[in-house]
């Protein structure tokens, strides 16, 4: 698959993510964003807090790292070491350790879903921008292991497989809370 083909493939993989997510909360009242469906799990307002917390820095050092990037030379895109690593957590669907800095610190609101729609644009622009770019050369710190390096395929492929992962956890959560 060529880099172009990634990113539509992928871009189109957000993007639905985003809209399924919209759909599962299109007729939230405010209050049923702080509502846990049960004790000690994650309102939906509190997964689209985790998501902003946790895209915000992938959009800052992957935006740099597309603005620098040489241009494509025709390498087919591949994950490093590290992003193999963290997509395949992602991608198993099952629950792994939230750092600190990426845990909800409040009850979530309508406000954290808003901003979240905001990302999603901003990511999608990503897409675009990196377009024509080498992706596997393109290089920006891990948010959470600053002393590694990934590159776009990884971020691209984490933040979409994530994408995946908290779509069905917020589609499940919101038809508990609208009963």
């Amino acid at each position: 698959m060529n880099a172009e083909d990634f990113l539509d493939k992928q871009k189109s993989l957000f993007a639905s993510h985003v809209d399924a997510c919209k759909r599962a909360v299109s007729a939230f009242a405010d209050e049923q964003f702080a509502i846990a469906p049960e004790p000690g799990v994650w309102s939906v307002g509190q997964v689209f807090e985790h998501l902003n917390l946790s895209i915000e820095p992938y959009i800052a050092g992957m935006g740099a790292a597309a603005a620098r990037a040489p241009k494509d030379g025709g390498a087919e895109p591949r994950k490093s070491f590290l992003g193999r690593f963290i997509y395949g957590a992602l991608s198993e669907k099952r629950a792994v350790p939230v750092p600190g800095g990426f845990r909800p610190n409040g009850l979530g609101s309508r406000k954290d879903y808003e901003r979240y729609l905001e990302n999603a644009e901003r990511f999608l622009t990503l897409f675009d921008d990196a377009k024509g770019k080498d992706l596997n050369g393109a290089t920006f710190q891990n948010p959470i292991l600053p002393l590694f390096k990934m590159n776009l395929t990884d971020g691209f492929s984490i933040m979409t497989a994530h994408g995946a992962y908290h779509q069905q956890q917020i589609e499940e959560r919101a038809a508990k809370v609208k009963g």
